[in-house]
């Protein structure tokens, strides 16, 4: 719904854009140069002056008549004009009417859609907790009277349309048709002196009404008036280009609401995490572990490049030297604040209108720097609307995250979730949590979470490492053994550390034998 509005906001700012260029003005005031030239022209060539003529008594009064009836003609010619201008302007209208009454129609089918897919998706709901749905959500829609309009509004424009239908009996245009045949075998009855006064008295109306449509006014479109009233209106383009940001940028802000309301919904999920990294001196302490979850950017950078044209006038110009200039912009964003999208909004937008040159900047249109079939709109719905934002929630070992880790780094990190954050208190056997690991990453990590974790359940490990089978202070070990000389059969003697056979066991295969163990010691002193 956000985007929806965010859309039409767009829509004006495009159009606002596009009056406030230069070239628009530029176009405008060829326009009423053109215009006015024709003024000029017709001004420069009025009708003939023909003297109205003298004629004997008799002759003036039978001149008099039919002028008297020429008037009443013309006069009723002048009414159906009225009535066919007041006839379009009205069908004009009519068709704006059904056309509202269509998106009216058009966005309630929208919001019953909107209704019963929250019908459908909450049902289930609504049924385990054992509530009506008709008891929380009740919506009442009648459409009646919309429809009763759009049908009343199409049934006059149909009427509308047979009064201007010439084919029609008695319809506006027909009246005027005939009232000037009419017309025209009255005048056509005068002398020759008196049929030119009233052909000079014609062309001068239709010479005066051609002049009226070239002055025009504010709404006639292509008149003068037109002209220079578009020309002035130019003068609050900028303040309503500006108002109309402030709104996009608002909804911006009401959209990054939302992205947000769902990272904190990640953050409620993985509070657990949190309180057992806080709760665990090993994990916060020895392992550093951190838990974040964050507002990133998911692939701006490439998704932008798909609208802007890197080989037109930019600050985007160049395929290396735009994206380092785009990378810039993003790199120094904080995407979890408003603050930060809407500096990062703003940046965005001034440098998509303007060029950075020595000692200022030069504006550059949005249209201009875009790839063929590409819209200033559709770039405009992307940047704003923050589809590239998305939650992401990421595990930290220091400074590093989950991804950055080495493979022994990513092994110590699951063994830690196996040992400590897994809750379960079945028995869990381990083969060879050493690997990939140095001695001391085994003493000063492994061996306190072992020694932890064997608080609570039970653990069996397998492993070539005397830190892990001695300094985890093991209750019971197994040494297998194998006798290849006698048909490769396998024994197992078990005991504790201190059991001699056990503790020879344990110096012999994990530390070398005795003299091996005695000679390192010797040589670390």
């Amino acid at each position: 719904l956000l985007k929806g509005e965010l859309h039409r906001i767009n829509e004006q700012i495009v159009a606002l854009e596009e009056r406030s260029a230069p070239e628009h003005r530029a176009s405008l005031q060829n326009l009423l140069n053109k215009k006015k030239e024709e003024l000029t022209a017709h001004d420069a060539k009025p009708p003939v002056v023909v003297t109205k003529p003298e004629n004997d008594p008799t002759l003036n009064q039978q001149i008099a008549d039919a002028s008297d009836e020429i008037e009443k003609v013309k006069s009723l010619v002048a009414e159906q004009d009225g009535n066919i201008a007041r006839a379009t302007q009205r069908r004009s209208t009519l068709a704006q009417l059904i056309a509202t009454a269509d998106r009216l129609i058009g966005r309630i089918e929208n919001l019953n859609r909107q209704l019963q897919a929250f019908s459908n998706d909450s049902a289930q709901d609504f049924s385990s907790l054992g509530i009506a749905p008709d008891s929380v959500v009740r919506v009442t829609i009648d459409t009646v009277p919309l429809t009763t309009a759009r049908t009343g509004y199409q049934t006059e424009q149909s009427e509308v349309g047979q009064s201007l239908d010439p084919n029609v009996r008695d319809s506006f245009a027909q009246k005027k048709a005939s009232l000037s045949a009419q017309l025209r075998q009255l005048e056509d009855a005068l002398d020759e002196p008196n049929r030119r006064y009233r052909a000079y008295e014609v062309a001068l109306v239709t010479w005066e009404e051609q002049r009226n449509q070239l002055s025009g006014s504010a709404d006639a479109q292509g008149s003068i008036a037109y002209y220079e009233a578009q020309i002035a209106d130019l003068a609050n383009i900028s303040a309503r280009l500006e108002t109309a940001k402030d709104q996009r940028l608002n909804k911006a802000k009401e959209i990054h609401e939302v992205i947000r309301a769902l990272a904190d919904t990640y953050r409620e999920l993985y509070a657990p995490v949190n309180t057992f990294i806080e709760s665990r001196a090993i994990a916060k302490d020895k392992f550093h572990l951190n838990f974040e979850v964050g507002i990133v950017d998911n692939g701006f950078h490439d998704a932008f490049f798909e609208f802007v044209n890197q080989r037109v006038v930019g600050t985007f110009t160049g395929t290396e030297q735009g994206s380092k200039a785009l990378s810039a912009i993003l790199g120094a964003q904080d995407f979890n604040s408003e603050a930060g999208v809407e500096q990062f909004l703003n940046q965005i937008d001034t440098a998509l209108h303007s060029v950075q040159i020595a000692g200022g900047s030069n504006a550059v249109r949005v249209g201009n720097q875009l790839k063929k079939q590409k819209a200033p709109i559709e770039l405009f719905d992307y940047i704003f609307s923050l589809d590239y934002l998305k939650p992401r929630y990421a595990l930290r070992m220091g400074t590093k995250e989950l991804s950055e880790l080495s493979p022994g780094e990513r092994g110590t990190l699951l063994l830690v979730f196996y040992l400590l954050v897994d809750k379960d208190d079945l028995p869990l056997m381990i083969d060879q949590p050493e690997e990939n690991l140095d001695n001391q990453t085994v003493f000063d990590l492994l061996v306190p979470c072992i020694k932890d974790a064997r608080q609570r359940r039970q653990i069996i490990i397998v492993t070539h490492n005397p830190n892990l089978a001695v300094v985890c202070d093991a209750d019971q070990v197994i040494h297998a053994d194998l006798d290849k000389a006698n048909k490769y059969t396998m024994s197992y003697t078990s005991g504790g550390i201190e059991n001699p056979v056990i503790n020879k066991a344990i110096v012999d295969i994990l530390e070398g034998t005795m003299p091996a163990f005695k000679n390192r010691d010797s040589k670390y002193l």
